[in-house]
């Protein structure tokens, strides 16, 4: 594998993903999950749908429209936060319980996460890389990227949920949640016009 190619690979990821929509459901996963599992989540997500950009599965989109996918990924987000909103007005909570990412809400996390990053301008990066680089160069240095800018991301959340209560943590997350996915919705429906 050609390190010049990586280190191509893993900028232009990296530079895609700045500010991107995954970034700031780390940043929301952090706060709400902690950094392990939002840092998990994220980069499990990331990892799958590289590999099935870069290993050129259009197939998806032949028995899926990409639109379903988006509108789907859209409500999954809105859900994630009202879920959380709700959550938040438990008369009492442990960090533990809060943390806690187990089973089903795992898929359902990882699951969104996925659907979000198909179809995304970081997965048109990892396409036109893929046809041009390689296949191994892009998915490792995609993810190498990918990895570089989220966990800057989750530092930055750590800081921050340091200086927040649990409760007023969990309403920022639950807010960057629906406002990620009621932007998502307006996107579709503006691209759909």
């Amino acid at each position: 594998v050609d390190f010049q190619s990586l280190l191509l690979c893993m900028g232009l990821i990296a530079l895609a993903e700045l500010g991107d929509k995954t970034m700031v459901t780390t940043i929301a996963l952090t706060l709400r999950y902690g950094a392990l599992n939002a840092i998990t989540l994220s980069i499990a997500a990331f990892t799958t749908s590289t590999a099935i950009v870069a290993l050129n599965a259009n197939w998806l989109t032949l028995v899926i429209s990409p639109n379903i996918m988006r509108l789907v990924a859209s409500l999954a987000f809105i859900a994630l936060g009202v879920i959380t909103f709700m959550e938040s007005y438990k008369a009492e909570m442990r960090p533990q319980e809060i943390s806690k990412v187990s089973g089903f809400r795992y898929i359902v996390l990882y699951g969104t996460l996925l659907l979000a990053e198909l179809g995304d301008k970081t997965q048109l990066g990892v396409f036109s890389l893929a046809v041009s680089v390689g296949l191994i160069p892009t998915i490792i240095g995609g993810v190498a990227g990918y990895l570089l800018v989220n966990s800057a991301a989750v530092m930055m959340s750590k800081l921050l949920k340091r200086r927040l209560s649990m409760k007023l943590a969990m309403r920022a997350s639950s807010i960057i949640f629906m406002t990620i996915g009621v932007s998502m919705v307006i996107l579709l429906l503006k691209g759909m016009h």
